[in-house]
């Protein structure tokens, strides 16, 4: 339809030979501006380009608002807010060389499917929560939930809404939805490319550009396939997450899960420290890294500590480890975080019971359950949100990090002053292991030297601390697990490695282990043997009680997880079945 300005017709950029404009000069530039600013107030360049790109900027600059470090800020900072400025000024150039004036749009109207959109970016936030359930409780994943729906529903419903005079509410809402589900998605991304802080712009602009092409084209054209899609993919992966969930779990120990309290009086009660180092492995491993500990180990040594060697785990990472070590097949969460048999055990013995660790990471959706808990959990949606919108799960986020002098003050408090009952005390702090990211940093391996050295000062500090009060005393010194230095500096999934070429080492540095032990009467203890980390607390218990067994208490032989950490090789009875070196022993000095 042509635009009609006083006497002037103007037909796809070009005079019209139908009429001439009469009048003075400056009366036809006058109203040739004013046909000007209408079109770029109305006009499809502006609406459809220019509005919209500058409220995708408004987004980005407010997300950097909310957002921690991490890929999430550098994309929106980076990659959004850089995309918005083109449109910003591709829809200038558009307007301002073109004369036609473009139709209203005709996408203003709101109908029920609209209402589907939500379920876009909806979709990994459902993904999250139902992957997250062990530090989630029901309300925690609800509220979780409806605030993010709340939020997205104002942003993709409501807003294009509001300004449907102002911009094509069809560009905005497709816009909004695809930014979105870009951003919320960026965790899972960021897992899939391996990217740690930062991503990869060129890759996070072609996925952006696409999910924004897509719902908008397809909001515009089969507005109804659109919203069939959101909710199917939606459907579709809740009930993958579900189905992931649940199969972690089919991992099971032997053992009828009974409770083992046993209703009789220790021969002894020593104050018994289970000093937790993570990722800390035993010398043979470390030297393979170009680490030698050797200096550390014969410090232990000569304070009274024997070092049993070729100890590995039978879980890869410290919930799955830890937890079993505490003599539990389930809840691996609760039972690291105190609820467990031994420590119900100790408790009927008269222990009292502390697990002062340095973030509330075991204490996440389940609280504490020993007589004192460090530090007191925080908010487990707050860390989850902070993870969506930082866009990676990073191993080490935690909503409660008290300061390092806190953590050190209160463990060494309860060390030198246990009290007047035996004490059970658990602690679990560094060296860690890699950023497992799935992509090993240049200088990964020099950076767990680093935090090794640390950690090496804050076990002589302790040992010093504990060996300065008189009681008799069981001290464990023990890793948890290996510091993932290897390959990818993360799991070797079955999908993506051959397990022909799992070596020894690999499976060391994801299951291998350290034990060190000071006994209190230590030619009382010379028979103990510990092959694997979760022998620990049954050979403990054969100190406490020399003539009672707990035959509920769980075996575990074989390693757990192996799909997803050593390509499916596994460890049974410290012989590795699969790999490189099938059939050997898992370490060296352990080998018959």
């Amino acid at each position: 339809m042509p635009l009609a300005l006083g006497d002037t017709e103007l037909e796809g950029g070009r005079r019209s030979d139908k009429a001439a404009i009469p009048g003075n000069p400056g009366k036809e530039l006058k109203d040739a501006r004013s046909a000007k600013i209408q079109f770029f107030m109305k006009g499809r360049g502006m609406q459809g380009i220019v509005v919209p790109g500058v409220i995708l900027y408004l987004y980005a600059r407010l997300m950097a608002v909310f957002f921690p470090p991490g890929v999430n800020l550098n994309f929106v900072e980076e990659v959004v807010a850089r995309w918005a400025g083109v449109m910003v000024a591709i829809g200038l150039v558009f307007v301002l060389r073109t004369s036609k004036q473009a139709p209203e749009s005709e996408n203003t109207a709101r109908s029920k499917w609209d209402l589907l959109l939500v379920f876009l970016p909806l979709t990994p936030i459902v993904q999250y929560t139902l992957l997250n359930q062990d530090i989630l409780t029901i309300s925690d994943s609800l509220f979780l939930v409806a605030a993010f729906a709340a939020a997205i529903y104002l942003l993709v419903i409501e807003v294009p809404q509001w300004l449907h005079r102002q911009v094509d509410s069809s560009v905005l809402r497709g816009l909004t939805v695809g930014l979105l589900f870009v951003t919320f998605n960026m965790a899972a991304l960021a897992e899939y490319f391996t990217w740690h802080e930062r991503g990869d712009r060129l890759v996070q602009s072609v996925i952006l550009i696409a999910a924004v092409a897509l719902c908008i084209t397809l909001y515009r054209k089969e507005r109804q396939l659109l919203g069939a899609l959101c909710a199917g993919l939606f459907v579709v992966t809740g009930i993958q997450a579900v189905l992931q969930r649940d199969s972690t779990e089919t991992e099971r120990a032997s053992g009828d899960g009974r409770p083992m309290v046993a209703d009789i009086l220790p021969a002894q009660t020593p104050d018994i420290y289970l000093l937790t180092y993570d990722s800390y492995v035993e010398n043979e491993t470390m030297l393979q890294y170009g680490i030698d500990n050797s200096p550390q180990e014969i410090w232990l040594e000569k304070q009274g500590f024997r070092i049993y060697r070729g100890v590995y785990t039978v879980g890869p990472e410290s919930i799955s480890s830890m937890g079993r070590v505490f003599g539990e097949k389930e809840r691996l969460r609760e039972s690291v975080s105190g609820r467990n048999r031994v420590v119900d055990q100790l408790k009927h013995a008269g222990y009292s019971t502390a697990g002062i660790f340095p973030t509330d990471y075991f204490f996440q959706g389940v609280g504490g359950s020993y007589d004192e808990s460090f530090p007191r959990p925080g908010s487990a949606v707050y860390l989850l949100s902070m993870a969506v919108f930082e866009g990676e799960f990073r191993h080490d986020a935690h909503f409660d990090k008290p300061d390092r002098e806190r953590f050190l003050a209160k463990k060494r408090s309860i060390m030198a002053q246990p009290g007047e009952r035996p004490v059970f005390m658990y602690t679990h702090s560094g060296p860690n292991h890699s950023q497992n990211s799935g992509r090993c940093l240049d200088d990964e391996t020099q950076r767990f030297g680093d935090r090794l050295e640390a950690a090496n000062l804050e076990m002589r500090e302790d040992v010093k601390t504990l060996l300065a009060t008189r009681r008799d005393k069981i001290i464990i010194i023990n890793g948890d697990h290996g510091p993932y230095l290897t390959r990818n500096c993360h799991g070797l999934y079955s999908s993506e490695y051959a397990s022909s070429d799992v070596s020894r080492l690999d499976i060391q540095d994801r299951y291998g282990s350290f034990v060190a032990i000071r006994w209190p009467q230590p030619q009382v203890t010379t028979q103990i043997k510990i092959d694997r980390l979760q022998d620990l607390m049954p050979a403990v218990l054969s100190v406490l009680y020399p003539e009672t067994l707990f035959p509920h208490y769980p075996k575990f032989q074989k390693t757990f997880s192996a799909h997803r950490a050593t390509a499916g090789v596994t460890v049974t009875s410290g012989i590795i079945d699969g790999g490189k070196h099938a059939g050997e022993a898992l370490f060296e000095s352990s080998a018959p």
